[in-house]
């Protein structure tokens, strides 16, 4: 383990992938993260999901479904889809009952982008 918060374990020169997050309720994937990774951005739309297979670590509410997003309009690139799969834990609780009014889901999963041909 590190000896200091300042020291980091190796590859912490790994450049950043790009953000995800919602725009309303569309799912954007932002891949321009440094002036040298300029990817594009994917806008998409749900097309269809699966729930995670029975083995995916399910953490404290079950494993997040795997996704097919297609890129709708706005999307700034070759984008023609991704896929969400291998997902650990991210389902949201049940209710909000006792929950605090902002709360975050925490999950891992892999997204493959895919480009048009």
């Amino acid at each position: 383990m590190p000896s200091s918060e300042s020291d980091r374990l190796p590859p912490a020169n790994l450049d950043l992938m790009g953000h995800h997050f919602f725009d309303g309720s569309t799912p954007v994937f932002n891949l321009d993260t440094t002036t040298t990774h300029q990817y594009g951005i994917a806008r998409t739309k749900k097309e269809a999901q699966v729930d995670a297979p029975s083995n995916a670590i399910q953490g404290n509410n079950g494993a997040v479904a795997w996704l097919y997003l297609s890129a709708t309009s706005g999307s700034v690139g070759d984008y023609s889809g991704v896929y969400r799969v291998d997902t650990a834990a991210g389902s949201p609780p049940k209710t909000c009952k006792d929950m605090p009014s902002e709360f975050t889901v925490d999950y891992a999963a892999n997204y493959y982008f895919y480009g048009k041909r």
